[in-house]
């Protein structure tokens, strides 16, 4: 009588043992099935983001000074191995019309940064702004 009763509580510890595990695998493969729902997510989420990166070529760098008047390109400088292009521009007119293109320019989506700027005073009341103009160009 006494092996029954023993047998009956290792049976009882063996199958409550086992809806106990039973129990914590299904919340833990819960668990990771959520994980791997928001890892996903993440992914595509991260993949949307690259996919609004632009190319930027020297088409888009000229297309910036294209429509405005007074400004004249003397040269671009492309460094190897380097995403950056530099343009030296110069600038003819008043002090208001040169601030409207650095805002033009500096508003621009592949704008990196100026560099090197001089101005020069005219005879007739009108500015020379020489500068270098960085952009990005991965194209």
């Amino acid at each position: 009588m006494y092996n029954n009763k023993k047998y009956i509580l290792t049976i009882s510890i063996c199958i409550f043992a086992l809806v106990f595990l039973i129990f914590k695998n299904y919340i833990v493969l819960k668990t990771i099935n959520e994980r791997q729902k928001k890892i996903i997510q993440v992914k595509v989420n991260e993949e949307d983001n690259y996919k609004s990166i632009r190319e930027f070529g020297y088409s888009d760098i000229i297309s910036v000074f294209e429509k405005q008047q007074g400004i004249k390109i003397v040269k671009f400088i492309q460094q190897k191995e380097s995403d950056i292009a530099s343009v030296e521009v110069e600038i003819l007119g008043d002090i208001s019309t040169v601030e409207k293109v650095l805002k033009n320019i500096e508003s621009k989506d592949n704008f990196h940064n100026v560099q090197n700027i001089k101005i020069e005073r005219c005879e007739d009341n009108n500015i020379i702004a020489r500068l270098n103009v960085n952009f990005i160009k991965n194209k």
